[in-house]
């Protein structure tokens, strides 16, 4: 018997559309354990508000072990966990809600499991974020799922819907100015999810605005360190920015959408 991937061909397949009116502030990439501490210290610092709602768009955990490149001495997946899983809990301490959504790195899980154990791939979870999500409990030789976290929403569809704006994580690489950007767009529009005014995207670790087919699409940065266990970094990818952004819902609209770069200093300095 030869297994084929399912492929979603149907927009209410693709996207997780929310009601929730109200205040939101969106980070991404934070790529745990390379996140910088003090950049979300400082955004629970100046956003944490038990009234506004956090979205995590992708790229929360990094799994460098599980990944194609080279690596030196790394944290295990198993570790990477466990850090991602306490941020969370604390996260979760300061905000409504927070929503998780999947990004590129944490699918490393599933293509992984297909190239070791092409077998047995499709009985697992295909993200990391899945096992993020829950109170873990710990054994000599697993690792048992409790409950899910409360105040945490695991979102594994492609798109999250916030009245009219969009928030995705997409894995496109292109290098041409806001070419991912544009694309989500296309992609979107081509599923037929076509009652969105704003997209917002992690991934791009880059801070931008691009307007395209009448969207406007924030590239909102991240919030790590340059990955230095890439031992052999494109050296024509540029300089990623650091940032985040807040925007707030009130009938389905939003009313404003706020992009924050972060500049880091010495203090910030790995």
């Amino acid at each position: 018997m030869e297994w084929k991937k399912l492929k979603c061909n149907h927009a209410e397949d693709l996207v997780t559309v929310t009601q929730n009116d109200g205040e939101y502030v969106v980070i991404s990439d934070l790529h745990v354990p390379f996140h910088i501490e003090e950049a979300i210290e400082a955004i629970i610092e100046e956003h944490g508000d038990r009234d506004k709602y956090l979205v995590i768009a992708g790229d929360y955990v990094d799994c460098a072990n599980i990944s194609v490149y080279p690596k030196s001495a790394l944290n295990t997946l198993l570790d990477e966990i466990c850090l991602a899983n306490n941020l969370l809990k604390e996260l979760s301490t300061h905000f409504k809600q927070v929503f998780l959504l999947d990004g590129n790195h944490e699918r490393r899980l599933y293509r992984y499991m297909e190239s070791q154990a092409s077998a047995v791939a499709m009985f697992n979870p295909q993200s990391v974020n899945y096992y993020v999500c829950h109170e873990l409990r710990f054994h000599r030789d697993s690792i048992e799922l409790v409950d899910r976290l409360p105040k945490v929403r695991y979102i594994s569809s492609r798109f999250v819907q916030f009245g009219d704006v969009l928030i995705t994580h997409p894995a496109d690489s292109l290098t041409s100015t806001g070419g991912v950007a544009k694309r989500v767009i296309e992609t979107a529009i081509s599923h037929n999810l076509v009652d969105f005014k704003y997209a917002v995207i992690g991934h791009t670790h880059k801070v931008g605005v691009i307007s395209h087919l009448g969207k406007l699409c924030y590239e909102i940065g991240c919030l790590t360190y340059d990955n230095s266990y890439i031992a052999k970094p494109n050296k024509m990818r540029p300089p990623q920015q650091h940032g985040f952004c807040t925007f707030e819902v009130k009938h389905g609209k939003a009313q404003r959408i706020d992009l924050t770069i972060f500049t880091l200093d010495e203090a910030f300095a790995n």
